[in-house]
C-alpha cells in the first residue's frame, strides 16, 4: 500500500511497514505481489526445507540484532527527525550533525545494526570509499557495500544514523537523512544528506543504478531513473521486526 492508505479490502495484501512513494502501483502491491514473487518464494521454500538460510529467514532473525544494538544505535538519530532549515546543499544535515554528536558507542552500535540489516538482505558489508568521476571531478562515496555486475555498477549501499521513516530519510532538508560519513568532491565535503548525495552520485559519469540507504531502523531504495520524480520505496524495519510476521508470504518475507 502507499504511505497514508488507511483501509483495505478483505483480499488486499497489507504490508504495514512498506513506504511506497510511487515506485509500484497500489494494485500491484495489494493484489499481485505474491504472484510476482512466486518463483522466488518457491526457491526459498525448497532451500528452507533443506535447512538452508534464505533472506526470508535472515530478516526474521533481525530481532536478535535489534535486541543487541537498537538501544545504543537510536542515539545516532537527530533530536528531531523533522528538523529542517533553509540551508541548501546539505546545509541542514551538516548543521544538525554539528549540533548532535553521538557518543562513539552509539555510532559503533549503529554501524553494527546497519551491517546486520545488510547481511539479512543478502549483501555482505564491506565499508570502503568508492571513487566516481563526474567530468573533471572525483567523487568519493563512503559505502557499506558495492555491487557491480558485468554490465556496470548496480548498487551502492550507504548508511545514515538511526531512522525509522524512509520518507524522512529522503526528505531534502531532513537531518534524519544525514550519512554517517560525507561524500567528498575533489577531497572537499560536498554532501551529507541522502538527496544531495543522490544528486551527485546519479549524475556521475559511472553511476550506480540504485542507492540503498541503510538507516538501522529502516531501509530505502532510490532508483537512478526515477529518484528525481520523488519516487522511492522503503520499509520501517523497526516496526516490522517488532511485529515479527513469520508467514511464508507475510510482511517480513515481502520486505
Amino acid at each position: 500500500m502507499a504511505a497514508g492508505s488507511t483501509k483495505a479490502s478483505a483480499d488486499e495484501k497489507l504490508i504495514p511497514a512498506l513506504v511506497n512513494a510511487g515506485y509500484f502501483s497500489d494494485y500491484y502491491l495489494g493484489y499481485r505481489l505474491d504472484a510476482g514473487l512466486a518463483d522466488l518464494y518457491a526457491r526459498w521454500d525448497a532451500a528452507e526445507k533443506q535447512g538452508d538460510p534464505t533472506p526470508r529467514t535472515r530478516v526474521r532473525s533481525l530481532s536478535n540484532a535489534f535486541d543487541k544494538y537498537r538501544a545504543d544505535a537510536a542515539a545516532t538519530a537527530p533530536p528531531d527527525e523533522t528538523d529542517q532549515g533553509d540551508e541548501g546543499d546539505g546545509g541542514a544535515a551538516r548543521a544538525a550533525d554539528q549540533r548532535h554528536r553521538p557518543p562513539a558507542e552509539a555510532l559503533d552500535a549503529q554501524r553494527d545494526l546497519n551491517a546486520a540489516v545488510l547481511e539479512a538482505l543478502g549483501w555482505a558489508p564491506e565499508r570502503r570509499v568508492v571513487e566516481l568521476t563526474s567530468g573533471h571531478l572525483t567523487v568519493s562515496v563512503p559505502v557499506v557495500h558495492e555491487c557491480a555486475t558485468h554490465s556496470g555498477r548496480l548498487l551502492l549501499a550507504v548508511e545514515t544514523g538511526f531512522a525509522t521513516d524512509p520518507a524522512s530519510v529522503v526528505a531534502s532538508r531532513s537531518a534524519a537523512g544525514a550519512l554517517l560519513d560525507p561524500v567528498l568532491v575533489n577531497g572537499v565535503e560536498q554532501a551529507r544528506s541522502v538527496m544531495d548525495v543522490a544528486q551527485i552520485v546519479f549524475i556521475a559519469d559511472d553511476p550506480p543504478s540504485y542507492l540503498l540507504v541503510v538507516s538501522g531502523g529502516s531501509i530505502t531504495l532510490l532508483d537512478r531513473d526515477r529518484w528525481a520524480e520523488g519516487v522511492f520505496i522503503g520499509a520501517d524495519l523497526d516496526d516490522a521486526v517488532a511485529r515479527h510476521d513469520t508467514r511464508p508470504k507475510g510482511e517480513l518475507a515481502a520486505i
